[in-house]
């Protein structure tokens, strides 16, 4: 990983955290959670680690020093924080926080595929298909 990837290209901030740390261990080889936890404004290195492990939740307090230890730009660091949200959400509160999110992601933004993704859209008949299905599909019966 030569270069982080941009803020926009994820949908979860414990990626993004994960991304960034190994990106940092990679530039310096002794680079700890405890470094990182350090340099993003929090006391307890176990905190930040229960975070990236899905047992606690980010609040926009740590949101905040986090965005600014990083540096975010204005947008950047709005989706950064709506991500948050969006991690942290309800099912039925998902669908509109990720409307969000998308609002603030650059109009010239392009999300990279991952392998399974470019498979479906390098065959066009499955977009047509799909396309199909969605017109059509209470036509059909599956047998």
């Amino acid at each position: 990983m030569e270069k982080l990837k941009p803020i926009f290209q994820y949908e979860d901030y414990r990626i993004f955290l994960t991304d960034y740390f190994n990106y940092k261990r990679l530039k310096i080889k002794d680079y700890s959670r405890r470094q990182m936890a350090s340099e993003l404004g929090f006391n307890s290195p176990g905190y930040l680690t229960l975070i990236i492990n899905k047992e606690r939740n980010l609040g926009r307090n740590g949101a905040k020093k986090i965005s600014l230890a990083l540096k975010l730009k204005t947008m950047e660091e709005r989706y950064f924080l709506c991500l948050i949200r969006f991690c942290n959400a309800k099912d039925e509160k998902k669908a509109k926080i990720y409307q969000e999110m998308l609002s603030y992601r650059p109009k010239h933004f392009k999300l990279t595929l991952n392998d399974s993704q470019n498979i479906f859209y390098e065959n066009r008949m499955c977009s047509v298909i799909l396309m199909l299905l969605n017109v059509y599909g209470d036509k059909f019966k599956l047998e």
